[in-house]
C-alpha cells in the first residue's frame, strides 16, 4: 500500500512539473491556418468579424490582405490588415494542436483594450496583434503573432517575421523555426523592439531590471535558451 501511495505521489509530481514546464513555454509561430475553423477579427474601429479564411496575402512576412467568408451572411470579405487590431486564427491540422495551459493570475493586466481571449487560446488559437514597432529607423504598426498570450501581463513577446528561420515540421504540422530573435513590448506606451540572441546580455537589465527579486535570482543566468523561463518567472514575481 505504501509503495502504491509513493507511486501516485511521484506521478502527481511528474504531471505537475510537466504542466508547469508547458506553461512557461512560448507558443510556436505558425504559418498555415485552418479554413474549416472560424477566424475571429477585431477591427481598429471596435467592430468584430467572424468567418472562414479563404486566403492570406503576405508581403515580406507580414499580413497585407485577409480574405474570408463572413459567418452569418456568407459574404466574401477582403480586409486590409492595416485596419485590424487583433486576430485569432486556428493553425492548420487544428485537431493536432494542443491547447495552452493558462494560469489566470498571470494572463493579462494591460488594460481592457488589450485583453486576450483566453478561451480561444486554450483551444489552440493563435493571436495576432497590431503592434507599434521600431523597425530599423522607422516606427510602424505591424501585425505580429503574440507568443506568450498565457503569461503576457508584464511583457509581450512577438514572433519576428523578419528572422531567417525557415519552416520545420512538428508532429506533421509546419511551424516557423529558428527563434534567434523576438520583438518585445513592456508597456502600451512603448514601441516593441527587436531582441537578438547575441544582444541578450546587453538588454537583460533593461528588460528585467525593475524587479529586484528577479535580478537577485537570475542575474547569473543570462542564457538565451532560458529566455522563456525568464519571462515567465519575471511575470510571476511582478504580479
Amino acid at each position: 500500500m505504501k509503495s502504491i501511495k509513493l507511486m501516485i505521489l511521484f506521478i502527481a509530481i511528474f504531471i505537475g512539473s510537466f504542466e508547469t514546464s508547458k506553461a512557461q513555454k512560448f507558443n510556436k509561430a505558425f504559418s498555415g491556418f485552418s479554413k474549416q475553423k472560424l477566424a475571429y477579427v477585431e477591427m481598429q474601429d471596435g467592430s468584430k468579424k467572424q468567418g472562414y479564411l479563404k486566403s492570406i496575402k503576405r508581403e515580406e512576412g507580414l499580413f497585407k490582405i485577409i480574405r474570408m467568408k463572413e459567418k452569418t451572411t456568407e459574404a466574401d470579405l477582403e480586409i486590409n490588415a492595416i485596419n485590424i487590431k487583433k486576430m485569432y486564427l486556428a493553425p492548420s491540422n487544428y485537431a493536432k494542436i494542443e491547447g495552452v495551459l493558462i494560469k489566470d493570475d498571470v494572463v493579462n493586466s494591460w488594460g481592457e483594450e488589450s485583453e486576450i481571449d483566453t478561451n480561444l487560446i486554450k483551444e489552440g488559437y493563435v493571436c495576432f496583434e497590431r503592434v507599434p514597432t521600431q523597425l530599423e529607423d522607422s516606427k510602424i504598426d505591424v501585425m505580429l503573432q503574440l507568443l506568450n498570450p498565457h503569461f503576457c501581463s508584464k511583457i509581450k513577446i512577438y514572433y519576428d517575421p523578419f528572422s531567417s528561420g525557415g519552416l520545420v515540421s512538428v508532429g506533421g504540422i509546419d511551424v516557423v523555426g529558428g527563434e534567434r530573435s523576438y520583438y518585445i513590448r513592456k508597456r502600451t506606451d512603448l514601441l516593441a523592439f527587436k531582441l537578438n540572441a547575441w544582444e541578450y546580455e546587453d538588454y537583460f537589465k533593461t528588460i528585467f531590471g525593475d524587479c529586484a527579486d528577479f535580478m537577485q535570482k537570475y542575474s547569473e543566468d543570462i542564457i538565451w535558451l532560458n529566455f522563456e523561463k525568464h519571462v515567465y518567472e519575471y511575470t510571476i514575481l511582478m504580479k
